[in-house]
């Protein structure tokens, strides 16, 4: 029993050694690239509104295909 605790033991603190400068490496050159792209990023002033002139118009709907209208009643 002793034997197995002991290699459990060892079992996770070389797991968390092995796995853990391994992603703690990958992580912090995702931080990075994160950071680096936030900051090159093009920012446009507050308040400001953009509008695309090629954006696809759609064609008006038929109001017969868009269902039945149901009137309200409330109830008291």
């Amino acid at each position: 029993m002793f034997k197995f605790l002991l290699y459990l033991f060892l079992f996770y603190f070389l797991f968390r050694f092995v796995f853990g400068t391994l992603f703690k490496g990958i992580i912090k050159a995702k931080v990075i690239n994160i950071n680096h792209n936030h900051y090159h990023e093009k920012k446009e002033p507050e308040g400001k509104v953009k509008i695309d002139p090629n954006t696809i118009k759609h064609p008006n709907h038929n109001d017969k295909n868009l269902g039945e209208y149901v009137d309200y009643e409330e109830v008291k």
